[in-house]
């Protein structure tokens, strides 16, 4: 199992003031996280002084749409594991972060599992086409990790 702090959040967002500082700090709180990267999509609300608030690192994507904002923070990002996370989403588990990486770091595949959550619809979910990149397909719920090898396919 990894030690480090080696896990880049990327939180794609486009006027989120109201829910991006629950979300962020959740990211922070693990302890393997190295970096949460809010990637903006250009929003005309406080995003990006409330992300900055709580510490996150802010860049501005190109508003081209969610799928453009996730390679964007993905091309930025450090981590060895890189985890989506959506930026309007409040009732994530406390542990989503592990739920998502652990069969990662412990060596059982490349990539990590949506986990289920309060409001998670799993029965019917379908990839969103065109996704960020050739095996690396988003639900719509964006939660999702990867290791980075996997994550810079296609790129």
């Amino acid at each position: 199992m990894t030690t480090s702090r080696s896990i880049s959040v990327i939180i794609p967002t486009l006027n989120e003031e109201e829910t991006i500082r629950e979300v962020v700090t959740l990211a922070r709180a693990h302890p393997q996280v190295c970096e949460v990267l809010v990637v903006d999509d250009k929003s005309v609300d406080a995003t990006v002084a409330r992300a900055r608030e709580v510490e996150a690192t802010v860049i501005t994507s190109t508003k081209l749409g969610k799928g453009a904002s996730m390679r964007d923070g993905l091309l930025v990002s450090t981590g060895e594991i890189i985890v989506f996370l959506d930026a309007d989403i409040t009732n994530y588990r406390s542990d989503i972060i592990e739920s998502l990486t652990g069969p990662i770091r412990d060596g059982h595949g490349a990539r990590g599992a949506p986990v289920p959550g309060p409001g998670h619809r799993p029965a019917g979910l379908r990839e969103v086409p065109g996704g960020i990149g050739p095996g690396v397909r988003p639900l719509p719920r964006g939660d999702a990790a990867r290791r980075r090898p996997v994550a810079r396919r296609g790129l």
